[in-house]
């Protein structure tokens, strides 16, 4: 299931505006520490934790626009179902 929903995240991440989708691209795909993130394009590395978390949630309510995420006690994803064809 989480391995479904895994192959899904690139291409959502890829309908963010493009700076968005730079940025978690290379922190949250490529692996780079937002300190790195910060230091290599010249952000504050504040405004940089900011951006990243802005990022996340857009990238969350792409998600949900075209899933049904249910969520376990713990806060961990335990399922999901697609809400139509046009995702």
């Amino acid at each position: 299931m989480l391995t479904q929903l895994s192959q899904c995240v690139l291409p959502f991440i890829k309908g963010l505006p493009d700076e968005e989708a730079n940025l978690l691209i290379a922190i949250e795909i490529e692996g780079e520490s937002q300190k790195q993130f910060s230091e290599k394009n010249n952000i504050k590395y504040s405004t940089l934790k900011s951006r990243v978390q802005k990022s996340r949630q857009m990238l969350f309510q792409l998600f949900n626009n075209c899933c049904e995420l249910t969520i376990d006690q713990k806060g961990n994803l335990s399922g999901f179902q697609s809400k139509g064809q046009s995702c």
